[in-house]
């Protein structure tokens, strides 16, 4: 009797013990620690005035899979892709695209990525937070069809 007990104690001491990993802020490659690190920004200068890349980038985000947060006519944008969940786990992708005028007729463009998950944590509010997933792939799609708008717009 005594060791059956004894038995059922270590079972549920070492699931206590998954439970308190499964909470900690290193597990499943996330990164809390860290200030706010995206992968590469993608960026480029295109020919093209301020209000004329803003309008088209706009049209270019309303077309694509993404939702809109923030369009600031200042040349800021903040958008997100939902990209499923992994292990009941809420994940998105952040995207920031900043515009600067370089001159009249030419206007930079840079697209951050910035993968999240929504995870809750020990010790931790539930919260976005930086993860290790995603790529480039949609800031690159964004940038090619602004820079294909454009060029199709002048001539």
């Amino acid at each position: 009797m005594i060791r059956s007990s004894i038995k059922y104690a270590a079972v549920l001491l070492a699931l206590a013990c998954l439970l308190a990993a499964d909470g900690c802020a290193r597990i499943r490659g996330q990164r809390v620690d860290e200030a706010e690190s995206p992968t590469a920004p993608v960026s480029a200068d295109v020919e093209g005035g301020f209000k004329l890349v803003w309008a088209t980038v706009r049209n270019v985000l309303r077309n694509s899979p993404v939702e809109i947060y923030t369009r600031d006519k200042r040349g800021t944008f903040e958008v997100f892709e939902d990209k499923g969940r992994a292990f009941l786990t809420p994940r998105r992708l952040r995207l920031v695209i900043t515009l600067r005028p370089v001159s009249q007729t030419r206007t930079h463009i840079t697209v951050e990525t910035f993968p999240e998950a929504y995870t809750i944590q020990l010790l931790t509010s539930p919260a976005w937070r930086t993860a290790d997933f995603g790529d480039n792939s949609l800031a690159k799609e964004i940038l090619n069809s602004v820079q294909e708008r454009i060029r199709d717009a002048k001539g």
